[in-house]
């Protein structure tokens, strides 16, 4: 993969992912959001892949509200 490409961690949640339920999948991107907040990254961080895939990815998450932090 070349150039910067989206990663939507709301697409988690769309229940079209194969073994992965949409409660599971928007709880997975909730926590990812938390933690991603929780080390001072904003919305559309860089994100850059090495290995099997390699690229460079700017990652959304969904809203995270003060109760997604006490969760």
């Amino acid at each position: 993969m070349t150039g910067e490409a989206r990663l939507n961690l709301n697409d988690l949640g769309s229940g079209s992912i194969p073994g992965v339920s949409a409660r599971l999948g928007a709880a997975l991107a909730e926590a990812a959001g938390v933690c991603l907040e929780s080390q001072g990254h904003a919305q559309g961080v860089e994100l850059r892949v090495s290995g099997h895939v390699d690229g460079v990815y700017s990652v959304e998450w969904p809203p995270i509200s003060g109760q997604s932090r006490r969760a």
